[in-house]
């Protein structure tokens, strides 16, 4: 048997009379009408969750990738120079875009771990 616990609390009178009309065209009691859709929400709460996990992993890709292309372009134009010899605004953006990648790829790799803890608890 499953554990329940009664639950007691104040509603507006209107939304209690729209619960019990949603419950009698689906054929439930209005305890049930509440539990189901309680029960909907949270699903979705985690749903959701788990989109926006996906769609700030994808965020990261790209810009990792947009960064990483802006790094192949600084290498490509100034050749097979040292570092050091480049000038100081071309080394600064290298520099810290290198560093910017580096934390995107580690926030994407938590990102993913979090997609598919969400996806598993689905």
């Amino acid at each position: 048997m499953k554990a329940e616990s009664q639950v007691n609390f104040r509603m507006p009178t209107e939304l209690r009379d729209q619960l019990q009309q949603s419950a009698e065209v689906s054929g439930r009691t209005l305890t049930a009408e509440i539990v189901s859709r309680l029960t909907s929400s949270i699903a979705m709460s985690a749903s959701d969750a788990t989109w926006r996990s996906g769609a700030q992993f994808l965020q990261a890709a790209e810009l990792a990738a947009l960064f990483g292309e802006r790094i192949d372009e600084l290498q490509k134009k100034h050749g097979s120079e040292p570092i050091w010899s480049w000038p100081d605004h071309a080394r600064g953006e290298y520099e810290t875009l290198l560093v910017a990648r580096k934390k995107l790829w580690d926030s994407r790799e938590q990102l993913r771990r979090e997609l598919l803890d969400s996806l598993a608890s689905l």
